[in-house]
């Protein structure tokens, strides 16, 4: 009972997420499958695209799970700011603790599978923190 229980508390967030990102032609197919423990914090939510000739129920996931060797962070995030773009070109699955974030430009994910904890955000957030990292142990 618990095992299906998951699953119906699901159904809110990932209707009213399909439908506030996408047109409605494409938010009956429901695309996205989000989580109830994923939270999204979006200024606009039409900056998130679906570029695949085929669209398909759930393909695109961010669900519980993962990998049975690592223990996974509770909840992920979406996190896409004003002059931030992502584009799926495919299936995406993205496991409990992942957090996809883009504060600026344009993310573009062909079919992608996450099952531990990561960040995807663009190269110059990365080297940001790699140089913050690096000036604190010198």
């Amino acid at each position: 009972m618990r095992f299906k229980m998951k699953y119906i508390y699901d159904i809110p967030k990932t209707v009213y997420f399909n439908f506030r990102v996408l047109p409605f032609k494409k938010a009956i197919k429901l695309p996205f499958y989000i989580s109830h423990s994923v939270h999204f914090d979006i200024n606009n939510f039409k900056n998130i695209l679906i570029e695949s000739p085929v669209i398909k129920r759930f393909m695109i996931r961010f669900v519980n799970g993962g990998s049975e060797d690592i223990i996974p962070n509770r909840y992920g995030l979406i996190c896409l700011k004003e002059k931030g773009k992502i584009i799926f070109h495919g299936d995406a699955q993205f496991a409990a603790g992942c957090s996809v974030k883009c504060g600026g430009g344009c993310l573009k994910l062909e079919p992608v599978s996450a099952q531990t904890e990561i960040a995807i955000f663009p190269v110059w957030s990365i080297l940001l923190l790699w140089i913050t990292v690096s000036l604190a142990f010198m």
